[in-house]
């Protein structure tokens, strides 16, 4: 039960970035992963359950704040997130699966992002 509130309360998120001005394109996320060798393998999430999951991940996503922290650390997955009536969001997660940024400093990513996305990657 507590999981099936948590999906819809992360689908609410996710309809509630789409905003009202634009409904004809759904949001979608594409996925580069960055940490192997080029060409870099894409995948493009456009089913509303798998966006509302991925959004999970980045819980100050819709937040436009700041912050001081940085490092130097390589990425694993570039993702550009797509909404409707808003502009879309890049955002770079480190190798170690523990933080992401979106230019502005470094936040904290929650665990499991890798285990959600590799599966994709090998069905390609």
């Amino acid at each position: 039960m507590k999981r099936m509130i948590m999906t819809w309360f992360v689908l609410a998120v996710a309809v509630g970035f789409a905003g009202e001005s634009d409904t004809s394109a759904p949001p979608k996320a594409i996925v580069t992963k960055v940490d192997v060798v080029e060409p870099h393998p894409t995948v493009v999430i456009s089913d509303a359950e798998q966006f509302a999951k991925l959004l999970f991940f980045f819980p100050d996503l819709s937040k436009e704040k700041e912050t001081d922290l940085a490092g130097g650390w390589e990425g694993k997955y570039q993702i550009v997130f797509q909404f409707r009536g808003r502009p879309e969001v890049k955002v770079t997660t480190s190798s170690d699966d523990t933080l992401w940024s979106s230019g502005k400093g470094d936040k904290p990513l929650k665990k499991g992002l890798s285990a959600f996305l590799d599966p994709m990657f090998k069905k390609k």
